[in-house]
Order: structure tokens, then C-alpha cells, then sequence
């Protein structure tokens, strides 16, 4: 069938048909903010409930997109990848990825570089480091990048130049290149930053250039302050070449796929290089057995269009912990105005009759509150998008530590934008129509003759206050288990006393020295800090504790039964170190200056040790054996002492042994840190040992913090889920409140003419209370029961992030069910006491 055109006629029609609808719904606006403005107070409590839970939806979005899903702003970011090293699984042919960004040696990424499998092959590595640009030193984010780097990502200069190819070579390798941000900070934006010597590390480098404003570098969350070529390594660090060194690995390696290589046929020809690869970089050192799995290891290749971030691990079950918690109070938040919208539409039942009556459709009725919801969720959004602002960060601040900062700002990109409308669209469209369904739902002549009692008693009403309350029990238990959790790590005996401790992490690098000289340069410097006013006892360790960080070897021992073997944890620590720390003996005694290199071996092993491999036998004067057995060293064993958290708070006892750094003297080429015991005011004698590291020990970069700031640091997942939740929680209780007031009192208003007839007959207002409370506390009690159920449910799940603390915890939870039940008592006794002191014969007066 053949359909014309509309001619002039019909075209005019279907104008004019369409500027009727354009100014019906112009109309209709006016009119819905003529009726907000009427009603102040329910527009001022919607719009502040919906600005909550969009806000933290929005800001919580932000903060996942920019770790998780936003594509980095370089050339051609969908085709980026980062390479990965795993191992061959026998008889499958298939590798195994450790993680995307592997880190490799510096003469494997040149090995992977020559083969020109891929086009362009690019790495960095990030540190932390002191920078001198000012009177003081400041501890800053470096970043170190290949030669080819800027190129490879399509990135041009703010200002001056990047690093290149002419930056390949030690001897030109001494520039610094300013990320933007740093540049605004401490240059003021200026121009003469350029040429300006900045010193690294104590060592001078001149000021090439300046990153543009939109580029933060390849990790997400992390973003440098300065940058520096791979090349400087033997500059910044000249007794450790870590470009030729191939038994450590580093550096994060990248690539772009050869023009129309699909990703699969990249990582078949990564494999097929990989043979030839780890054949020519495999560390001569390595004995036989880790030489052959160093040789099965694979290369690979992962997307990373949204480049790579620690803290993706770090905080993903955090994040998805939040996630629920913010889902929960937006659906709180909705439920308060869904019930702010329904009893006003109720309230407006007779409005509506009269409008129908007169000729308005049921459609127009609902075009009405759809667009009078629209109007408020717009407002609520805008208003949201200055709570998600503050919420990033206080976000921010809780994830960060101040040795780590984390750089994420709230920005209203695309997604986040999109994302924050669609929060507004469905909010209005759920509110409008649920509104709209209250007036429809009853026949107009019912609405002419009830007015506005008609909604009085309404059952949504109550159900929707049910699940605020169920919703708000259920985050304020999971509030109560997190904040368990963190006041539980945080008194957990870690074995030494950390309170007036000072932890000064020391860089020897520009010194030069290494072996013996390194050893006795340390041991002076103990010396010195000794005698410093404010100080009670000083000492060294390789490893401090709950640093994270770990060395393990081989440990033998022989018995009656045979031989025992096992890998352990070390840590190599000079004399009172353990008196400084704070971890009492148990057997035995501590090292000594006598303990050199040239003394008999000797060793220190905790109480786990001692159960692990000696069973009931004295440890004492015993030997046990460490490395491989073609070339085990024998210690004998002096003293036992009490467990200690070795590198993080949630660990359980793992045998752990110590040895003499002064007997290790002639092996020591890297970092120390320095343990000092204050007397008293730590700030102070924090403030005073600084001034002597740096007057005595230029060539000594060092960073320092005390021990208390040290464990506070390692329980940032926990302090954010704790603090987080907490907050979420009050919330809820809060709109909950603000519900099950507003049922109450139009409960009361409902039934005056009932309080009065009571009161006329003798009752008391404390009976007549009672009765309008009882009720209340019964379905209260049930919505809190639901609710508790559900916050077990969920905490089981979320297992791994508690800590001593069972997800059924009858302390939390009953503490919970209290606090909620004393809210419902005082959000329902005000208005019932209020009705009381009606005068009996109004109140039977009353309609």
C-alpha cells in the first residue's frame, strides 16, 4: 500500500499539533515549579536526599572510572599493550600471566627490543626519591622513562622538550623533565623553569622541559612529579647497574602491535621469541634447577589501553565493598523521597479529582508529576555533583598514604556525566510514575468524597520506611564489623612497643660505597645518632618491620629424626637492635659489636623457629644451615626472642631468623633503615635526628617516619571501609529517622478522633503512647531482624576484609538493633506524646 505525503494542509496540522504539545508541557513546568515553591519544605528535603545518594554514586563512579576503565590519552590507546612474563604449562601449551605491566630486567627489555617483533617497545619505572629544589629536599615521585617513551605515545611538551633518543647514554642523561602539575606548583607556570638544576638523589640535572597538563603517565592513580631517562640509573645509583644487571627486574615494558597485527599474532610471536630471549638473559649466577625455570618463563601480551595501577589490586574488594554501600544508601535515599512523593500526592488526591473532573486526562495527571520529579532530580544532580566533588576527596584522602600519595580528581567527563544523568533520568521517571500510580489508582469519586484522608493509612508508605530501616541495619552492622576490625588490627600485639619510634630509611647509593666500607659507614653513623638529644638507643635493620617487603632462603636443620628444611623469612640487624625495638628475649642474647665478620657465624631465630624446627629441644648453641645445599653456610644459633609482625598486621606467626649485619658487612651494597628509640617527645627528636642526617650524611638520601605513622599506613583498607561505612551508615539512620517520624505522625493525625475517645474514657497519655508505639516496635523489630539477616549474608562474603571478628558478631549486632529500635522509639514518642495533650473533647471533634 502506497502512502502520500502529507500535503500543505497536513503539514500545518502537524505543526500546529506540535506546538500545542510543546506549549502544554511549557505550561506544565511552570506550574510544577509554581507547586515546589509552595511546598518549600518537602522540594528542600528531596532534593537533599537525592543530591546525597546521587552524589556519592557519581563520585564513586569517578574514582572506578578513572582506575579501572578510562582509556589513557595517548596515540592509538586501543591497541597499547603491556607485556607479560609467565611460564609454559607442560603438555598445554599455554602461558601463564603474572600480571599486565610484568616488570623485567633492563637487558631483557633490549633483548625483547631487537627481536622487532612489535613496532615500538617502550618502559618505565617508578620511585619514590629526595629532590633539591629549594632550601630543603623534598621527597617526591620520580618517574624513569626509556629513551623512546614520549615518542612512542605520541606526546609533545607544555614547554621545552621531552626525553629522546639523544638521552640514551649515561653521559646525556642528566636532565629532568616537570610533569605539569609540578611545574604550576613550584615554577608558578614560569618560563625560567627551563635550564633551572634541580638535584636528584644529590645528583645535579638540568631542566629540559614540561609535560602537558592532560598526560599524568601510564599508571593510573599515580601520577609522577618529575621525570628522568632510564639512562641516569648509573648517575643516580653508581654502585648498582641495574641496566646491566639481569637478576633483578624492574622495569614496566609496553608496546604497540606492528600496523594491523591482530593481539593474538603479537603474543604468538612474543612466544615464539621467548626461548631465544630468556637463553641470552639468564643470570649466570643462577644454579642449575632456578636456571632451568628461569628458561620456561614466556613472554606475553595484555591490553592495556587503561594502562596499569597498583592500586587495581590494592583496593579492587574495597572498592567493591563501596560499591554495595553506596548502592544500598542510594536506594535508601530514594526510598525517602519515593515516600516524601507518594504522601504528597496523596495529600493532592483531591487536586487531581477536580482536575480530572474538569477534563484533564489521566495522562496530563501523570505528565504533571513525571515532570515535577524531573525538575526535582535536576536540581538534586547539580547539587550532586558538588557532594561528589567532596566526596572524591575525602575518597582520595582515605586510600592515600603520605609516603604514597594517590592523585585522582573528580572530572565530569562523558561517562561520569552520562552516568550522573542516567542516576537523574531514572530517579524522576520511579518517582513520577509512583507518585502518579497513588492518584490513578482510586476512582474519582472516591478521591471527591476523601480528599486527602483517602491516603492516610497507606501500606506503601510503611513498606517503603520498612526498607529504609532493614537497609539501614544492614550498613550500620557491616559499619560495626569494619570498625571491629580496624580497632582490632589496631591492638593486635605486633611484638614490639611502636609507640616513640622513629624508622629513617636510608639510600646509600651516592655514596659510592659498598662491602665493608658501606658496613662501617653505617655502624659510625649509629654512632652519632646515639648521642643525638632525645634519643634513647639506635640500631639498623635490612628489613623493618610490617615494611611489606620480604627475603626468604633455605633453612636446614638436623634432628633425630633427619633433617628438617623449609624457606624462612631474614633480616640481617645490627646490635640492641631488638631493645630498641621493644621484642624481649626469650632465650639467650642479643649480637654484639663482637659479632663481626670475622667471628663465627652466628644467628638469632623467633619462637615460631624455634616450635617449626626444634620441636621441645633447646635452640640454644645449635646449628642450623641456610642456601641451597651445594652451598649452605652453618650458623649456630644465641638467642630466641618473641614473635614480631614481620610485614603486615593480619599475618600469622612464620619462623623468621635474624642475623649480624656487621658479620654480613662484606655483602652489604644497598639500603638500611635506621631504628631509633626517643626518649620522649618523638616530633622533637624526629625533627633534631633530620637536621643531623642531613648535615652529616649529604650523600645519604634518606626518608623518615615514626612507627605509629608506619602501621597507621598499612591499614588504609581498612580505614577507608571503616570510615566509609560508618559515614553510609549514619546517613541511613538519618533518612530512616526523618521516615518513620513522618509515618508516625500521620498515624497520629489519622487516628485523633480515636486518642480522644480513649482519653474521654480515663486513659492515661503514657497508655496512649504505648499503644501507638507498640505497633511501631513490632514492625520496627521485624525490618531490623530482615535487615540483620541480610548484613550476615553480605559480611560473609566479604570475609577476607575483616579481622578477628565474625560476620554474625552478637556484640555488633545487638549494639545495631539497640540503636535503631531507640531511634524508632524517639521518632514515634514525640508525635504520640504531642497528640496527647489534645484536649479530648477537639480531638472527638476532629474529622
Amino acid at each position: 500500500m502506497i502512502r502520500r505525503a502529507p500535503g500543505t494542509a497536513g503539514i500545518v496540522a502537524i505543526l500546529a499539533l506540535e506546538a500545542r504539545d510543546v506549549e502544554r508541557v511549557l505550561k506544565d513546568i511552570r506550574y510544577a515549579i509554581c507547586s515546589l515553591s509552595r511546598s518549600s519544605a518537602f522540594s528542600l528535603a528531596a532534593v537533599l536526599s537525592l543530591a546525597l545518594g546521587i552524589g556519592t554514586s557519581v563520585a564513586l563512579f569517578s574514582v572506578v572510572n578513572i582506575l579501572f576503565f578510562e582509556p589513557l590519552p595517548v596515540r592509538d590507546a586501543d591497541h597499547l599493550v603491556a607485556l607479560t612474563l609467565g611460564t609454559q604449562k607442560r603438555g598445554q601449551g599455554q602461558w601463564l600471566p603474572l600480571r599486565a605491566g610484568g616488570v623485567f630486567s633492563y637487558p631483557m627489555f633490549e633483548r625483547i627490543r631487537t627481536e622487532r617483533v612489535l613496532s615500538e617497545v617502550f618502559g618505565f619505572t617508578s620511585t619514590r626519591g629526595a629532590v633539591e629544589f629549594g632550601d630543603e629536599p623534598e621527597r617526591l615521585q620520580i618517574l624513569e622513562v626509556t629513551d623512546n617513551y614520549y615518542e612512542a605515545l605520541g606526546i609533545s611538551a607544555a614547554a621545552g622538550r621531552l626525553i629522546g633518543r639523544e638521552h640514551a647514554q649515561p653521559a646525556n642523561a642528566a636532565v629532568v623533565v616537570l610533569s605539569h602539575r609540578f611545574w604550576q606548583q613550584h615554577f608558578g607556570g614560569q618560563a625560567n623553569a627551563i635550564g633551572q638544576v634541580v638535584r636528584v638523589e644529590g645528583l645535579p640535572m638540568t631542566v629540559i622541559g614540561v609535560e602537558p597538563g592532560w598526560f599524568e603517565g601510564l599508571q593510573a592513580g599515580r601520577a609522577p612529579d618529575i621525570i628522568v631517562p632510564v639512562a641516569a640509573e648509573p648517575l643516580l645509583r653508581p654502585t648498582w647497574e641495574r641496566l646491566n644487571d639481569r637478576g633483578t627486574v624492574w622495569l614496566r615494558v609496553f608496546a604497540y602491535p606492528k600496523p594491523g597485527m591482530p593481539l593474538e599474532e603479537a603474543r604468538a610471536g612474543l612466544q615464539a621469541i621467548s626461548p631465544a630471549v630468556m637463553l641470552d638473559v639468564v643470570p649466570a649466577s643462577y644454579p642449575a634447577h632456578i636456571r632451568q625455570a628461569f628458561l620456561t618463563e614466556r613472554l606475553g601480551a595484555e591490553p592495556a589501553s587503561t594502562g596499569v595501577s597498583d592500586l587495581r589490586e590494592r583496593f579492587a574488594s574495597p572498592l567493591a565493598t563501596v560499591i554495595i554501600m553506596v548502592a544500598i544508601l542510594l536506594a535508601i535515599a530514594m526510598a525517602n523521597v519515593a515516600n516524601l512523593f507518594v504522601s504528597r500526592a496523596l495529600a493532592r488526591r483531591q487536586e487531581s479529582a477536580i482536575r480530572l473532573a474538569v477534563g484533564a486526562s489521566p495522562r496530563h495527571i501523570v505528565q504533571h508529576f513525571v515532570i515535577e520529579s524531573l525538575l526535582l532530580a535536576t536540581v538534586a544532580t547539580l547539587l550532586g555533583v558538588v557532594v561528589a566533588y567532596w566526596v572524591v576527596e575525602a575518597l582520595v584522602a582515605l586510600m592515600s598514604v603520605p609516603d604514597a600519595p594517590i592523585r585522582i580528581h573528580f572530572a565530569l567527563d562523558g561517562r561520569v556525566l552520562a552516568f550522573a544523568v542516567g542516576l537523574a533520568m531514572a530517579a524522576a521517571l520511579i518517582l513520577g510514575f509512583a507518585a502518579a500510580s497513588r492518584v490513578r489508582s482510586a476512582s474519582l469519586s472516591a478521591n471527591l468524597q476523601e480528599g486527602s484522608r483517602a491516603g492516610s493509612r497507606s501500606r506503601l508508605r510503611t513498606y517503603i520506611v520498612g526498607v529504609q530501616v532493614a537497609l539501614s541495619t544492614l550498613l550500620l552492622v557491616c559499619a560495626g564489623l569494619f570498625v571491629r576490625t580496624l580497632l582490632n588490627l589496631r591492638n593486635v600485639d605486633v611484638g614490639f612497643s611502636p609507640h616513640a619510634l622513629i624508622l629513617a630509611r636510608l639510600d646509600p647509593q651516592r655514596t659510592g660505597l659498598e662491602g665493608a666500607r658501606l658496613a662501617d659507614m653505617y655502624w659510625q653513623l649509629v654512632s652519632r645518632v646515639g648521642h643525638v638529644p632525645g634519643v634513647r638507643s639506635a640500631s639498623l635493620c635490612t628489613h623493618s618491620p610490617l615494611g611489606g617487603d620480604r627475603w626468604n632462603d633455605r633453612v636446614t636443620v638436623d634432628g633425630t629424626s633427619g633433617s628438617t628444611s623449609a624457606l624462612v623469612l631474614f633480616s640481617s640487624v645490627g646490635p640492641r637492635y631488638f631493645s630498641t625495638l621493644g621484642t624481649s628475649f626469650v632465650l639467650g642474647r642479643d649480637f654484639s659489636e663482637r659479632d663481626s665478620s670475622t667471628a663465627p657465624a652466628v644467628a638469632i631465630v623467633n619462637e615460631v623457629f624455634t616450635r617449626t624446627f626444634f620441636g621441645t629441644r633447646h635452640p640454644v648453641g645449635r646449628a642450623i644451615r641456610v642456601g641451597e645445599s651445594s652451598s649452605a653456610q652453618s650458623y649456630e644459633v644465641i638467642g630466641v626472642v618473641k614473635d614480631a609482625k614481620f610485614q603486615n598486621l593480619r599475618e600469622e606467626g612464620s619462623p623468621m631468623v635474624y642475623l649480624p649485619f656487621l658479620q654480613r658487612g662484606p655483602m652489604l651494597s644497598g639500603e638500611m633503615t635506621l631504628v631509633v628509640r626517643a626518649e620522649s617527645d618523638v616530633s622533637a627528636t624526629a625533627s633534631v635526628l633530620g637536621r643531623m642526617l642531613r648535615d652529616n650524611t649529604s650523600n645519604v638520601a634518606f626518608h623518615m617516619q615514626t612507627m605509629s605513622a608506619h602501621v597507621d599506613s598499612s591499614l588504609t583498607r581498612e580505614r577507608l571501609l571503616a570510615s566509609l561505612a560508618t559515614a553510609f551508615g549514619v546517613m541511613a539512620v538519618v533518612l530512616a529517622g526523618v521516615g518513620l517520624y513522618g509515618i508516625i505522625t500521620h498515624a497520629v493525625v489519622s487516628r485523633t478522633s480515636e486518642i480522644g475517645l480513649h482519653m474521654a474514657l480515663g486513659a492515661t497519655s503514657g497508655r496512649v503512647v504505648w499503644t501507638l508505639v507498640r505497633g511501631l516496635l513490632v514492625f520496627i523489630g521485624s525490618a531490623v531482624l530482615i535487615g540483620s539477616a541480610a548484613a550476615v549474608m553480605l559480611a560473609g562474603s566479604m570475609r577476607s576484609l575483616l579481622f578477628d571478628v565474625r560476620p554474625a558478631d552478637p556484640m555488633t549486632l545487638v549494639s545495631v538493633a539497640g540503636f535503631i529500635i531507640l531511634i524508632a522509639i524517639v521518632a514515634g514518642v514525640i508525635p504520640a506524646r504531642r497528640a496527647t495533650r489534645i484536649d479530648p473533647a477537639v480531638a472527638l471533634r476532629h474529622p
